[in-house]
């Protein structure tokens, strides 16, 4: 721990040093998201489709290891798919996936007929490369 000055600059106050500081703000950032664009099945289950979403499956989601964040969004002129970011953060965005398919194929995630499935949503695991916030 380092001392920083004062206002005045007289006396010290103890505090994180400045670069110990920055490690906590880049360890706090999620090392990737994980990119969801879905579909209801049609414009009548469309409210089915965003209550099983919402309240089951970004929960259902987030208790997997690793996802840390989710946010959903939809096209404001209503044309286009749902979108999901997911903020991850893991040793190895690779495992993403996989952990998905194990926990699809134990049951952990309920997945909906209201969603559709022909095509399938797409999925994509993307890696951070520039944090400009």
């Amino acid at each position: 721990m380092s001392m920083l000055p004062d206002v005045d600059g007289a006396t010290s106050v103890p505090g994180p040093s400045p670069v110990a500081s920055a490690r906590l703000v880049l360890a706090a950032m999620p090392r990737g998201i994980m990119f969801v664009e879905s579909r209801p099945v049609s414009a009548e289950r469309e409210d089915e489709y965003n209550e099983w979403y919402d309240g089951i499956h970004l929960g259902e989601v987030l208790s997997l290891p690793g996802f840390v964040g989710a946010r959903r969004f939809k096209a404001i002129d209503g044309d286009g798919p749902y979108v999901a970011v997911y903020e991850v953060d893991v040793d190895d965005l690779s495992d993403v996936m996989a952990a998905l398919g194990e926990a699809a194929a134990s049951g952990r995630l309920q997945m909906s007929d209201a969603m559709q499935m022909d095509p399938p949503p797409t999925v994509t695991v993307l890696e951070l490369t520039t944090d400009r916030s």
